[in-house]
């Protein structure tokens, strides 16, 4: 039996993208296990970009939780982050090691701000359906 031929996946993606006059904004929202992760590859994916002659990408990180003995190991974190702010945690480091200036809020995302992009890495669906909804709103 041949495999069914899969159709092409088309990605649009806006011009602005592809030659901005500055950075492409970024809203991450959760600096926990996901988000910390999710941060050092937007790090990466701005270092490239830049190599190539893009404007890059600006970050701004929302997240009130702060750093406890379950997260060390399991979340890249350390002893000596016990009580710190993860988002404040984690955007200083990446701000110092690639030179960016970068922004943490340890706070949760309220919906106020806007960017060109929004990536959500909280734990729960509930919290997903929030920040979803709080962007319709902003929206409508």
């Amino acid at each position: 039996m041949k495999p069914k031929k899969q159709k092409p996946k088309i990605h649009y993606v806006p011009d602005y993208f592809l030659n901005p006059t500055h950075p492409i904004t970024v809203i991450l929202v959760g600096c926990g296990g996901t988000g910390a992760e999710m941060l050092a590859i937007l790090a990466k994916m701005n270092y490239g970009l830049n190599q190539l002659g893009h404007a890059g990408l600006h970050v701004k990180v929302f997240d009130p939780d702060h750093v406890t003995e379950p997260n060390i190991g399991r979340q890249p974190f350390s002893e000596s982050d016990l009580g710190l702010n993860k988002a404040i945690v984690k955007v200083t480091r990446i701000n110092r090691f690639f030179g960016l200036s970068w922004e943490a809020s340890d706070t949760l995302y309220k919906g106020k701000e806007s960017a060109n992009i929004l990536i959500t890495c909280v734990d729960t669906a509930a919290a997903r359906v929030e920040i979803g909804e709080k962007v319709l709103k902003k929206i409508e």
